[in-house]
């Protein structure tokens, strides 16, 4: 899957906003309309560390230091703006769980975005994660680049986002994860991101605003499986991303 444009929304979010046409997980791929799993450890371990490169720079770029991250508890309390079953989103279904050796066939229109050993089948992955999804700094953190979120935070959090993206309904127009207009896209945005001022959505990047470009990503496609998969990437996308992540205190 080729990788869009990103789109980025600067300072009225107070952060770097990069998920449309995002760097794509390795766990995200298509062929022929199907999703297929990655199976090198290399690509997976070179996805980690751009994401995680990304999320620092963004970090340094946040408006102040008056932020922190969202740990365990906060973080399923606003997923609700995705779906209204937080635990059906939250629990690891088989077809999400890489086998050992990383080989697997993907359900279509879905990745196969947790490493073998993570957690079992059944079990919630904020549960699972939960040790590494809390900001120690955060009380301590007095500008901007004086301390950072842990790699382990971004990489549990972008975990979280990716098995909520695989468990979300993306393809149904009445589902609060459907994207795929703009009108559908902003409405997801500002539940997420209920902070965000409305006329900073209609600031247009690259002749498109925000919602248009997320749209646009989760519309890309010919068949149902695609659209559903970059649905889901745009979701993963938007979900780990500093819009999302950043709580004020």
């Amino acid at each position: 899957m080729k990788s869009g444009k990103r789109a980025i929304l600067t300072l009225v979010f107070a952060a770097t906003w990069s998920f449309i046409g995002c760097t794509q997980r390795s766990s995200y791929s298509v062929t022929a309309g199907v999703a297929e799993p990655a199976n090198a450890d290399a690509a997976d371990a070179h996805a980690k560390a751009v994401f995680t490169e990304q999320s620092r720079n963004e970090t340094r770029n946040l408006v102040g230091g008056n932020f922190r991250v969202k740990d365990a508890a906060l973080l399923k309390g606003t997923l609700n703006c995705v779906g209204d079953d937080v635990t059906q989103l939250l629990t690891v279904p088989a077809d999400a769980i890489k086998t050992q050796n990383g080989a697997g066939a993907a359900t279509p229109g879905k990745s196969i975005p947790v490493p073998f050993g993570v957690v079992e089948a059944g079990g919630n992955i904020i549960e699972a994660k939960k040790a590494e999804l809390y900001d120690p700094e955060a009380l301590g953190r007095e500008n901007s680049t004086s301390a950072e979120a842990t790699v382990n935070y971004l990489n549990a959090a972008t975990l979280v986002s990716e098995v909520v993206a695989h468990n979300a309904d993306v393809g149904n127009p009445s589902s609060k994860a459907f994207c795929r207009t703009p009108e559908a896209a902003k409405a997801l945005i500002m539940r997420c991101v209920p902070t965000v001022a409305e006329k900073s959505l209609n600031v247009v990047i690259d002749g498109k605003t925000i919602p248009e470009k997320m749209a646009e990503k989760c519309e890309e496609g010919e068949s149902d499986a695609e659209k559903d998969l970059n649905s889901r990437v745009a979701l993963a996308s938007f979900l780990s991303s500093w819009a999302f992540l950043k709580s004020e205190r």
